[in-house]
């Protein structure tokens, strides 16, 4: 179906991320989508230190054809400890290799977390955070600017897993692997978290002949996310490549295409082989004694998407006329 005869979406977003290859897929699907307003694109150490994913950030936007959207350097390390960053994946500059073509855009001269703030406070109606890296510049900002949290309809985090285990270990998901402390902090202080989680990251991919079709396009922005999607498959062996952070984004913009449910959630922060895991009690609220533990917080959780509209609504958006900026 053609995105001019859905309902188009009316949001103001805040994209809080770790440009990685699926992180930049995420950023090309965003500009291409009517109705979507990004306020600001904040960066944090993760995928690769936050120095590249500053730069690469700042690629992908002029790939996108992206409007003078601000963009800032957040938090350069995890609250509590050192975590390796997830190169071996994304590669040593992120983009699988990839290189972009030198961009005139630059940073705004204010840290993430100061961006956050400044543009939450001036928003004249809620606004849509998507959270698609380690959640450091937000528990930073929930931890110092708690007023802000009234400007937020939904925080959509991509973290976490509710079925399976993890991909850094055997329990944990990388996002929150990378900073357990902060995701912890957000899922307890957060308004309306919504948890997309690493069992419905894999379970969304994008077919070998999308990904073809993406890559042989005259749009940069489509020839981009097909490379970059071409380079994911590879990495993780697979024909169809996983959409990643993307579907998270999809969600934040098309919450009706997600199947939901709120449950008590929280983060192990000290198991010695447990640390980062999301703990999601799945039992029905009337089967629950009452909580004492503050530690549990009442997050929705995604369990599965409307796959075949998810990618719809992407290839949508990748294979959008851009206007040259």
């Amino acid at each position: 179906m053609p995105i001019q005869d859905q309902e188009h979406p009316d949001l103001d977003v805040i994209i809080d991320c770790d440009t990685g290859t699926d992180d930049a897929v995420e950023l090309l699907t965003a500009f291409g989508i009517p109705g979507v307003r990004v306020l600001a694109v904040t960066c944090v150490d993760g995928n690769v230190g936050v120095d590249a994913v500053v730069r690469n950030t700042l690629g992908v936007l002029d790939a996108a054809d992206a409007p003078d959207v601000p963009v800032a350097r957040g938090c350069p390390v995890p609250l509590a400890q050192p975590t390796p960053d997830a190169s071996w994946v994304h590669g040593d500059n992120g983009l699988g290799g990839i290189e972009l073509p030198e961009t005139s855009r630059a940073a705004v001269p204010l840290h993430a977390v100061e961006l956050l703030r400044t543009t939450l406070t001036a928003a004249d109606r809620p606004v849509t955070v998507v959270a698609t890296g380690p959640l450091t510049n937000l528990a930073v900002l929930f931890t110092c600017y708690p007023e802000v949290k009234e400007k937020i309809e939904r925080i959509v985090v991509m973290g976490g897993s509710a079925a399976v285990g993890g991909n850094s270990d055997a329990t944990a998901e990388f996002n929150f692997f990378h900073d357990p402390e902060a995701a912890e902090i957000v899922l307890r202080t957060g308004p309306n978290v919504w948890l997309y989680g690493l069992d419905v990251f894999n379970s969304v991919t994008v077919p070998a002949e999308h990904v073809r079709k993406l890559v042989e396009h005259t749009e940069p922005a489509a020839r981009l996310a097909g490379n970059l999607l071409t380079g994911m498959g590879k990495t993780w062996n697979r024909v169809d490549p996983v959409l990643g952070d993307t579907g998270a984004f999809l969600v934040a913009v098309w919450p009706e295409l997600a199947q939901v449910s709120a449950h008590r959630t929280t983060v192990e922060l000290h198991g010695a082989y447990t640390r980062g895991m999301s703990v999601v009690d799945r039992r029905a609220d009337e089967d629950l004694p009452p909580y004492t533990d503050t530690s549990w917080s009442a997050v929705t959780v995604v369990w599965s998407v409307d796959e075949d509209a998810l990618r719809g609504r992407l290839m949508d958006a990748l294979l959008r006329p851009r206007a040259r900026r």
